[in-house]
């Protein structure tokens, strides 16, 4: 989840393309990461709670809120993310948010 975190704010948009579990990529997937990469500063990460993800588990689950500004607003990225282990490399698999504002 860290190593996500900060290749949106270094905009490393490949990295999060290949993060992501393979068939859960779209054909607009690195268009859709580099616009929000665009037009987002993300400014913090609290990583909330976690569950599954150990060394023998195939799934896990975090919840992590990430400041941002957008717009010149100030905004929480609230995410409970899915991941999962294949062939021994974690992938993003989706995420159910809510985003706040600050």
């Amino acid at each position: 989840m860290r190593s996500r975190y900060c290749a949106y704010v270094y905009e490393k948009i490949d990295y999060l393309v290949e993060t992501t579990l393979p068939a859960a990529r779209t054909t607009d997937l690195w268009v859709t990461y580099k616009s929000t990469a665009d037009s987002i500063q993300w400014i913090g990460l609290e990583l909330k709670a976690a569950s599954q993800g150990g060394p023998n588990d195939k799934t896990g689950k975090i919840e992590f809120q990430a400041s941002y500004i957008q717009e010149g607003v100030r905004a929480i990225h609230h995410e409970l993310s899915r991941f999962r282990r294949s062939g021994g490399q974690w992938y993003y698999v989706d995420g159910r948010m809510t985003d706040v504002l600050a």
